[in-house]
C-alpha cells in the first residue's frame, strides 16, 4: 500500500489516552511508559522490562525517565534528542547493571510531535503505528532475531523457526555498551492522525485489523483501554502497555478537494516496507498537465537511491482519501530507478 501524506498548515492539538496492565499470568508489570509536554512539542515512550531478567522494572522505568529528562533539555532537532535519549537511557541502565551486579534491559519505543511531525526512536520490538484514515501502517520494525531471519529468508522460511526467537533481540537499552537506535525520517501529521506507542505484550496477542479497528472506533482515552482489555480477553500472556494520541487542528481550516502540486510535493509515500519517502519531484504530461510519475527521496533506505514510480502502474491519484494502491516493494522500485552518487 501506498499513501499521500498531507502536512498540514494548521497548529495541532494533541488528545491523549494510556493503559498498562500486568496481564493475566505475570506477577509484576515490567512496562512503564511517559508522556510530557516539552519545549519541542509532546514527548511520549512506552518502556518494557526484558523478560526473565532480574529488574526488569527498573531498566524500564530507567529508559523512559532518562530519556525524558535528556528531550526536555533539547531546543532544536528532535531526531537527536532522541538519539541522545537513547544512548542517556544505555548510560543509565548499564551503570546500574554494573553497581548492583545484576542483567536486565529493555525495548524501548518513542515519539516526538514537533512543527507538524511526528519524529520516532525504537530498540527492539516496542512499536509506534499510524492510523490515517482506514489505513493502518507499523513505523518501526522490530529488532528481533526472529525478524532478522524473516528479512533474510522471507516470513514463511522464518515461521519454521522455534516461535520462542522472537523474544531473543537483537538490539535493546543496557544490551551493550554503544546502543543504536532505529531513527526514522519524520513523517508530516494530518488532522485526525492516531498514532499507537505500544509494547509486544499487544502485538503479540491482537492483529492489526484488531488494532485498527479499535484505534477507529473511539477516543484515545477509550481505544487505550480497550486494547489492553481485548489483550487480557484474549490469554493476556504478558504485561501490555499502550498510548495513544490523537491528533487534531487547534483552529480547523476547510479543507479543498483539489490536491495543488505544492500540496502534492508536501506529501510522502509509504511503500509496503513500512517507511515513508519525501515526494521531491514530479512528471507532468505537457499536454494536459497532469501527473504521469512521482520520484521520491530514499536516501533513507540506501544513500544516494531514489526512485520514480509510473502512475500508471498505481492507478489514478486521489485528492479525497490520498490513497493509491501498487504491487511493488521498495526493493522492485529501487531497481527503476537507481543513483550511486555520493
Amino acid at each position: 500500500m501506498i499513501a499521500l501524506t498531507m502536512v498540514a498548515n494548521t497548529k495541532f492539538r494533541i488528545y491523549s489516552g494510556f493503559s498498562t496492565d500486568v496481564g493475566t499470568t505475570r506477577e509484576r508489570n515490567d512496562d512503564t511508559l511517559v508522556q510530557r509536554k516539552i519545549p519541542l512539542g509532546y514527548f511520549a515512550a512506552v518502556a518494557d522490562g526484558m523478560g526473565g531478567h532480574a529488574d526488569g522494572d527498573t531498566a524500564a522505568a530507567l529508559t523512559v525517565s532518562s530519556m525524558l529528562e535528556e528531550v526536555e533539555k533539547a531546543s532544536n532537532d528532535p531526531s537527536e534528542a532522541l538519539r541522545n535519549g537513547f544512548v542517556a537511557a544505555n548510560t543509565a541502565v548499564r551503570r546500574r547493571c554494573q553497581d548492583a551486579g545484576v542483567i536486565m534491559g529493555a525495548t524501548c519505543a518513542a515519539a516526538i510531535i514537533s512543527a507538524g511531525q511526528l519524529y520516532i526512536g525504537h530498540v527492539g520490538d516496542s512499536r509506534v503505528y499510524l492510523l490515517r484514515g482506514a489505513n493502518l501502517y507499523s513505523l518501526t520494525r522490530d529488532h528481533s532475531l526472529m525478524q532478522e531471519i524473516a528479512d533474510i529468508k522471507g516470513p514463511v522460511a522464518a515461521g519454521g523457526f522455534a516461535p520462542t526467537l522472537k523474544h531473543i533481540m537483537s538490539r535493546s537499552v543496557g544490551a551493550e555498551d554503544d546502543i543504536q537506535p532505529a531513527i526514522r525520517t519524520p513523517v508530516p501529521l494530518a488532522t485526525g492522525d492516531a498514532i499507537l506507542l505500544c509494547t509486544d505484550g499487544l502485538t503479540n496477542t491482537l492483529d492489526d485489523r484488531v488494532i485498527r479497528r479499535v484505534l477507529a472506533g473511539g477516543t484515545p482515552r477509550e481505544a487505550a483501554y480497550r486494547l489492553v482489555d481485548l489483550t487480557n480477553a484474549s490469554g493476556g500472556e504478558d504485561n501490555v502497555t499502550v498510548i495513544v494520541l490523537r491528533v487534531d487542528a487547534a483552529d480547523a481550516q476547510e479543507q479543498s478537494s483539489v490536491m495543488s502540486l505544492d500540496e502534492l510535493l508536501s506529501l510522502s509515500v509509504q511503500t509496503s516496507d513500512g517507511d515513508l519517502h519525501p515526494i521531491i519531484d514530479v512528471t507532468m504530461n505537457p499536454m494536459n498537465w497532469s501527473v504521469v510519475g512521482l520520484k521520491l527521496d530514499l536516501r533513507n533506505v540506501e544513500r544516494g537511491a531514489t526512485c520514480e514510480i509510473p502512475v500508471s502502474e498505481m492507478g489514478p491519484l486521489a485528492a479525497t482519501d490520498g490513497v493509491i494502491t501498487t504491487p511493488q516493494r521498495t526493493e522492485a522500485l529501487l531497481d527503476i530507478s537507481h543513483s550511486s552518487k555520493e
